[in-house]
């Protein structure tokens, strides 16, 4: 395998057809790319959130599907993720459903970003997009996390990520191992996590933290502005438990002394399998109701809405990401 983690087995159409030139001459965008998709990806968690990205793009090509359509025999071929590969303003993006919870996000951004799958040289009609480095850009959406003295967050409002904090059972056996219970695990967790660089540390109460690369929350944020959304720049809080109602005091706390607003499930494994990948990353949420406070009725048009923010956001973000190299590389 070229630059990345050494890939485990092969879980998306893009690694089950890279080597296979009689379907990816077939395929648009990978054809003029050795079977590689674009250096920009969409981590959405739902493969509706796919087909809903692919209604903003211009010549959107859904790759597993066309790719069991070319070779409908090879019953594996379509992988376990839905994509779909496009230009938005003039930036191709592939936008890639992740899944739920960090070990999905594992498994399946790591393969994206393996230099077999992704390349940071991308030919397009314009001339060749160079990106010095990829990204992944988590698009979904998050529980909101309200306690004073910080701004009110509301059920509809995006929040993007400055940073995170929290530990997944993927990430904790990734780099301590495979006992949660060991005496060595912690130590030699913080250890590894402290390796990955001067973004990885450890706050004074014990939290791993990640700040999210700073030209993709610069570009997020400037994107959310242009469409006039209402968000919030914050911290974020990464959790393997979606209904641990034990974490509400934690997470108060952690929204007045780290300003974390929102809790989720992907980013922490999302930084840390960016940054073995050389990547950068961030993320962008719709907030879809507050830890700790009465439902509020969230209709699903309601709901539909503010997650299609959040995918504009994200597209128009990648898009400002790449627009400088590909002007460079259009020009050299």
């Amino acid at each position: 395998m070229a630059h990345g983690v050494q890939l485990i087995g092969r879980h998306t159409v893009l690694a089950n057809v890279v080597d296979e030139p009689q379907i990816w001459k077939r395929i648009p965008y990978l054809r003029d790319n050795g079977g590689r998709a674009p250096p920009i990806i969409l981590a959405v968690g739902d493969r509706r959130r796919v087909y809903a990205a692919a209604k903003h793009l211009k010549d959107p090509v859904l790759v597993p599907e066309m790719a069991s359509k070319l070779d409908p025999e090879q019953s594996g071929i379509m992988g376990r993720a839905a994509m779909v590969i496009g230009y938005y303003d003039g930036t191709p993006v592939l936008v890639a459903e992740s899944q739920m919870g960090a070990p999905a996000v594992q498994i399946i951004v790591n393969e994206l970003l393996n230099d077999h799958i992704t390349s940071t040289t991308y030919n397009t009609p314009s001339g060749p997009l160079k990106m010095p480095q990829k990204g992944v850009i988590r698009v979904g959406t998050a529980g909101g996390i309200n306690h004073k003295p910080q701004p009110t967050l509301h059920v509809g409002d995006l929040v993007i990520a400055t940073h995170t904090l929290g530990l997944t059972g993927a990430t904790a056996q990734a780099l301590g191992g495979p006992d949660f219970f060991h005496p060595q695990l912690l130590e030699t967790f913080r250890r590894n996590w402290l390796k990955l660089g001067k973004e990885f540390s450890i706050t004074d109460d014990g939290y791993p933290r990640a700040n999210c690369s700073p030209a993709v929350v610069k570009a997020l944020g400037e994107a959310a502005t242009r469409l006039n959304a209402n968000f919030q720049l914050c911290g974020n809080l990464t959790t393997d438990s979606l209904y641990a109602r034990a974490l509400i005091p934690e997470q108060r706390r952690l929204c007045v002394t780290q300003n974390c607003r929102s809790a989720e499930m992907e980013l922490t494994a999302i930084a840390h399998v960016a940054r073995i990948n050389h990547a950068m990353f961030g993320m962008v949420a719709a907030v879809v109701n507050m830890s700790g406070e009465r439902q509020s009725w969230f209709s699903p048009g309601d709901r539909s809405a503010a997650e299609d923010a959040a995918v504009r956001t994200a597209l128009q973000a990648a898009s400002s990401l790449a627009g400088v190299h590909h002007a460079k590389a259009t020009r050299s």
